[in-house]
C-alpha cells in the first residue's frame, strides 16, 4: 500500500476565518460566552473581516491549525475527487482512496501534514498507460528513437512488461514511488486548487511517496 505525505504551508487564516466564521456561528447551537461575544461583534459591527482578522492574529498557532485541519477534513471527499481527476488527466491508473490531516511539530513549529492512501496498483497496466506519454516526452529529446519505438507497435509495452515480471516486489515498489514522485507538482496543484474552492488557501510542499 502506498501513501503520499505532504506538508501544508502558508495557510491564509484570515481568508479562511473570513469565509467560515459566520457559517460556523450560524450553525453552532453552543451558547458559550465566547461565541456569544463573537456573534455580537459580527452583528453589531457588520464587520466579519475585522473579527476574522483579530482572531487570525490572536489565536494560538496550534488552535488555528486545529481549526484548519477540521475544515479541510469536512472537504476531504471533494479534495480526493479533485486529485483523482488530475491523476486521470495524466493517464495514471492510480486512485486516492483515503485522506487524513494530522497536527504535528516539524522543526519546532506547529504544522499540518496531509496523508493520502492510494489504491492497490496494477503495475503492468500502469506501465502500459504511461507508454504514450513516455514516447511523447522522448520525441521532444530524440525524435528518431521515438519514431522507431512508435513503429514497433505493442512491442515496447511487451518488453517493459516482461522486464517488470522479473523485478522483485521491492524493485517494483521503488519504481512506482519514482513514477508518482514525478507528478509531485500536479499533486500539489490539485490539492491546493481543490482546497481553494472550499475557501481554504494553502500551499502543499515536501511531498513524499512511501510504501507501507
Amino acid at each position: 500500500m502506498f501513501h503520499i505525505e505532504a506538508y501544508i504551508y502558508n495557510i491564509d487564516y484570515k481568508y479562511l476565518l473570513d469565509y467560515w466564521l459566520p457559517r460556523i456561528l450560524e450553525n453552532n447551537s453552543n451558547n458559550s460566552l465566547s461565541l456569544a461575544i463573537i456573534r455580537f461583534l459580527l452583528i453589531s459591527n457588520h464587520k466579519p473581516n475585522f473579527v476574522a482578522k483579530q482572531l487570525a492574529s490572536g489565536l494560538p498557532q496550534e488552535l488555528k491549525d486545529t481549526i484548519t485541519a477540521k475544515l479541510i477534513s469536512t472537504a476531504d471527499d471533494k479534495i480526493i475527487d479533485g486529485l483523482n481527476e488530475a491523476i486521470r488527466k495524466n493517464y495514471l491508473t492510480i486512485e486516492v482512496k483515503k485522506m487524513k490531516i494530522r497536527n504535528m511539530v516539524k522543526g519546532g513549529k506547529s504544522m499540518l501534514k496531509i496523508e493520502l492512501t492510494l489504491s492497490e496498483i496494477n503495475y503492468n497496466e500502469l506501465v502500459e498507460r504511461m507508454i504514450p506519454t513516455m514516447l511523447e516526452n522522448l520525441e521532444k529529446k530524440d525524435s528518431k528513437i521515438a519514431t522507431i519505438l512508435s513503429d514497433m507497435g505493442n512491442i515496447p509495452v511487451q518488453m517493459i512488461t516482461a522486464a517488470l515480471n522479473v523485478l522483485t516486489q521491492e524493485q517494483k515498489n521503488e519504481l512506482i514511488a519514482k513514477i508518482v514522485a514525478t507528478y509531485n507538482e500536479d499533486i500539489s496543484k490539485a490539492v491546493s486548487e481543490t482546497m481553494k474552492k472550499q475557501h481554504i488557501a494553502v500551499d502543499i510542499k515536501d511531498i513524499l511517496v512511501k510504501n507501507v
